[in-house]
């Protein structure tokens, strides 16, 4: 998959990311939508390691949460976040990753090697000690005790990006599909699937005032006050 994708463009937002084969982790698709979100999400991950450090401090790369509802295209961009770093003038050493789906299992290119090799937790010490490694973690709360990039894909579940919170890693929420992307989608990727499914599928937000009477008939329990914060927070997505 990786020689693939390096002798392939960078695919622009609204175009397939398309492979010959089954993509890695999602053996059932061979493409990936690119969103518009990927490349601005892409570019602040991929801000330089600091210069210098302060006394008694190793050098480490900066460390990003993405966070996202589930379904909305987190596990993907890892495709097109593998894609832009072999296209990088000086791509990483190391790029692992690992995924919710293969509980301890993790992967890793070698960009010397333009291989891939597999283990546990633990069969990548060394390279998760190189500060010009990439780690992505893909709703696995992700190892901690390295000086690697490390980029965490994850829903709103505190346990699993709580350590990396209390650690200053930076927040970087992924947007819900815009109505317009989920059409070329559709199109794209799911002709069998008529424009009217489409649009059934695009639930909107909520309204201000749906969730106001949502609370007062369902969840008195909870101020108004507080509700009020978590929509000016949070926008129409409830769950």
């Amino acid at each position: 998959m990786m020689k693939q994708l390096s002798s392939l463009e960078v695919a622009q937002p609204r175009e397939l990311l398309s492979l010959e084969q089954s993509l890695i982790l999602h053996p059932r698709y061979t493409a990936v939508y690119v969103r518009k979100c990927y490349p601005r999400l892409f570019d602040a991950v991929a801000s330089p390691i600091p210069a210098s450090t302060p006394r008694g401090r190793a050098v480490s790369a900066p460390n990003f949460v993405i966070m996202g509802t589930p379904g909305i295209g987190k596990s993907l961009l890892l495709y097109y976040v593998l894609s832009r770093l072999l296209h990088l003038p000086s791509p990483p050493p190391y790029i692992i990753w690992e995924h919710a789906m293969e509980p301890g299992r993790m992967y890793c290119y070698k960009h010397q090697t333009g291989e891939v090799q597999f283990g546990d937790r633990s069969s990548f010490w060394a390279e998760l000690r190189d500060p010009n490694t990439w780690y992505i973690s893909d709703g696995v709360a992700p190892r901690l005790n390295c000086t690697a990039r490390i980029i965490l894909l994850t829903s709103s579940d505190r346990q699993i990006y709580e350590d990396m919170d209390e650690m200053g890693a930076k927040v970087l929420c992924m947007p819900l599909w815009s109505f317009r992307e989920i059409l070329d989608c559709r199109r794209q990727i799911y002709e069998d699937m008529d424009e009217m499914g489409a649009k059934v599928l695009c639930m909107p937000l909520w309204s201000f005032r749906e969730i106001l009477d949502c609370r007062r008939e369902m969840y008195e329990d909870v101020p108004e006050a507080r509700a009020i914060e978590l929509h000016e927070y949070y926008g129409g997505v409830v769950r």
